[in-house]
Parts: structure tokens; sequence; C-alpha cells
């Protein structure tokens, strides 16, 4: 099936729709399309057309149904109370103040987060939102209405999930601030969209993984990281105090280890993909069958931490940054 048929079949599937729902609808695709530039992608992700006119029916059946209870209530209110409360809720929706799903907040854009037990371990995923990271003096989360957050006892998880429906709303952007020193672990994963951290330190633990969207980590400082690339991108610089992990299936991963990082020796396997490292420019692996896998052990850094990687048919380049002489000519 191409666009045009499934626009076709679309239209012949919603004909009993009121005429104006239904252009609507039909705009709505048409954009989708327009923006998406991919026509197989968005097929693929819409998925089966039977599908895609219930959902379309579902949400104007609800919507119908929503309107038709207004009216019903706005005859009854004869009351001044009634019309306050009214008013009240056509507030709420307007301007977003967040709905307490048991420990679960809906945002809406510029909100400080009310946190008041210390929080070491965070949480951070979004499936097609663009997203900052950054140190500051207190929490602060900065998002559209597709990001939720909840924190229990020393963590905190802030996830963005896309909307589903006719009129779902575009991810809005994601500005989070984190107080300095209190986070000592970080949990982020990437969809389609992209990431952003630069001059941070977290003492423990640092995992990312992306699928087909994209991370970059400048300047970045931990004890123990783990990198994880589906079809996306990641690049990362820093150091790493203790060890390192990268996976890499189809997408690329670029890793630049600063001059305090303990990594010493790189150990793994690399199947169809690539697997590129440098020490102060000079390169390494030429001779070593990565497909059996290897482990290289870099003695004149005096260096204990290991990194290991696994690529398919991917790409992984390391750098590393060192003091020390390599025995080169």
């Amino acid at each position: 099936m191409n666009r045009t048929e499934f626009m076709d079949r679309l239209a012949k599937a919603l004909c009993d729709m009121p005429e104006e729902e239904r252009r609507q609808a039909m705009e709505y695709y048409k954009n989708y399309f327009d923006e998406a530039g991919s026509e197989q992608e968005v097929l693929d992700t819409l998925g089966a057309l039977e599908g895609v006119a219930a959902d379309v029916l579902r949400d104007f059946q609800n919507t119908a149904e929503a309107q038709k209870l207004q009216k019903f209530r706005k005859r009854r209110r004869n009351c001044v109370l009634a019309g306050i409360v009214a008013v009240s809720i056509v507030c709420i929706c307007i301007f977003g103040v967040h709905t307490v799903i048991s420990d679960e907040y809906e945002l809406s854009e510029d909100r400080g987060l009310t946190v008041e037990q210390e929080i070491r371990s965070l949480t951070v995923e979004a499936q097609s939102a663009s997203v900052v990271i950054q140190f500051g003096d207190s929490w602060h989360l900065d998002a559209g209405k597709s990001t939720t957050w909840e924190n229990d006892q020393y963590s905190m998880a802030i996830r963005q999930v896309n909307q589903t429906g006719l009129f779902r709303r575009k991810p809005g952007n994601i500005i989070l601030t984190v107080p300095y020193g209190e986070v000592n672990e970080m949990n982020l994963y990437v969809g389609a969209g992209r990431l952003e951290m630069q001059h941070m330190t977290v003492p423990e633990i640092i995992t990312c993984r992306v699928e087909n969207g994209a991370a970059y980590l400048e300047d970045v400082n931990t004890e123990t990281l783990t990198l994880s690339v589906e079809d996306g991108k990641i690049v990362w610089d820093g150091n790493v105090y203790q060890s390192a992990t990268v996976n890499c299936d189809t997408g690329s991963i670029d890793v630049s280890l600063g001059e305090n990082s303990e990594i010493g020796c790189i150990a793994g396997r690399a199947g169809d993909g690539t697997v590129t490292a440098q020490v102060n420019g000079k390169s390494f692996l030429e001779n070593i069958n990565l497909a059996n896998g290897f482990s290289y052990t870099l003695q004149w850094m005096e260096r204990t931490g290991q990194l290991d990687l696994e690529c398919n048919t991917g790409k992984i380049f390391i750098k590393l940054q060192s003091t020390a002489e390599a025995p080169y000519p």
C-alpha cells in the first residue's frame, strides 16, 4: 500500500462521519505524511489502516459524547456555584495545572519540581522529545504536557510518552535542571528524540540507551559508564574512573576518554561492524581479529579499568588521551 491508496481507503472508512470532522481528519494525516518525509516510515508507524480508522472514529465519538454531556449540564446549570466550578475546570484545562494520579504528575511548561527528599538516582525517558539536562541550584523542569514525573525515596523518574489519537499534540522540549552533587546515578533513554548533557559529573553510574535518536554527552564524568545504541547515535566525551561498556547494533558510538580516565584495557567483539581505536591520535587494533573477540591491554598507561564493547554491524570509535608515551616508533 502507498500513500495514495492509504488516503483513499481512509476516506472511504470515514464516510459516515460529518463532513467537517472527516475533512479535519484527512487534513491531519495529509500533513503527517508531508512532515515525515518518508512515506514508508509513516505507513509502518501507523500500522493497519483499519486500526487508524477505528482510532479516528473512536476519538470522534468520544468528542461528540462529551459535547452532548456538556450541553446537557449547561441547561441544568442554575446556580452561581455551578458556574464557578465550570470556569475552574476550563481554567485547569487551559493552563495545565498538574493533575495528581497517585504520585505521578502531568506537567505544563515551565514548572519547578517539588522535591523534598534527597534524590540519588534519576531516570529520564523520552520517546521523541528533545532533552537537555544541566546542573543548577535546585530542581526545575520545563516540559510539555506529554511529560510526567514521579518520585519515591531517593529516586525520581521523568518520562515523555507520545500521545495517541486524532488530535494528539507534538511533544514539547524538555529542559531538566539537577542540583549540583545530588544525583549519584543517571539512567537515560532516548527513542527517536535527542539528548544533550554538558559539563556534568555523576559520581557512580551513567547508563545511556538510544534507539534511533541521538545523544550528545560532552565533558561528562562518572565512575561506571554504559552506552547502548540500536540504530541511532551516541557521542560521549569525558572521564571514566572505573569501567565502561559499549554496545552498538547498527548505529554508531563515538567515545573520547580524557587523561584522567582509568581505562587501560579494551576487550570485546565486532561482527560485521567497524571498531576503531586511538591513543593520543595513533591507531591500534589493526592486526587483531575482532570477529573472534579480542583483549588489548595498554600496559604502558598503567591503568586498571576495562572497556568492554560489542559491535554488530554498526561503528564504534574509541579515542583515549594519556600523558604516558605509547611504545610507537
